[in-house]
């Protein structure tokens, strides 16, 4: 008795998520090829595209930071966490899948979030500038902009509860 093996492709089908991410466990994909939209009920909406690492993918969008992406968010006027995080510190490590998993279990268009990198390997000099211009002196500090205004620094760790409290407040 002989056993064939049918193999059949399809030429330009497929997708590939890329590598996961080590720690969220979430797949990393570029954001350009999912656009964001803004505007509110009754406008047009207009595309953003952002072109950053997207961390988290299936909620509201958490980001590795880059400027562009920063300025664009400032730019079509949403709230914005910044998480600054070490590749280095067990805190982060322990803490931002928590950050993910709420950004995941989210659907609104008038939230983003940054991992902002923080004194670590792959800190760039607009990250140092960020953390320079909002007085973050530890890594796992969160900052939150409304309105392009700081509402919120906090350099304490959250639960996942807490990040749930937080956020649906701004939303209100």
């Amino acid at each position: 008795m002989a056993a064939v093996i049918v193999l059949i492709t399809y030429q330009g089908i497929g997708y590939d998520e890329g590598p996961s991410d080590p720690i969220s466990g979430n797949v990393n994909q570029d954001v350009g090829s999912t656009p964001t939209t803004s505007g509110t009920a009754g406008e047009s909406a207009s595309k953003m595209a952002y072109n950053g690492r997207l961390i988290a993918r299936a909620g509201v969008p958490i980001i590795e930071f880059n400027q562009t992406d920063y300025d664009n968010a400032l730019d079509e006027n949403k709230i914005i966490v910044l998480y600054f995080y070490s590749n280095w510190c067990p805190l982060c490590k322990e803490e931002f899948p928590k950050m993910t998993h709420v950004f995941n279990s989210l659907s609104s268009d008038a939230l983003i979030g940054f991992r902002v990198n923080y004194n670590d390997s792959q800190t760039d000099d607009d990250e140092r500038a960020l953390a320079s211009e909002f007085g973050v002196a530890y890594q796992h500090t969160k900052v939150i902009i409304k309105n392009r205004e700081r509402i919120m620094k906090s350099p304490e760790t959250w639960t996942q509860e807490r990040y749930r409290q937080v956020i649906n407040s701004l939303l209100e």
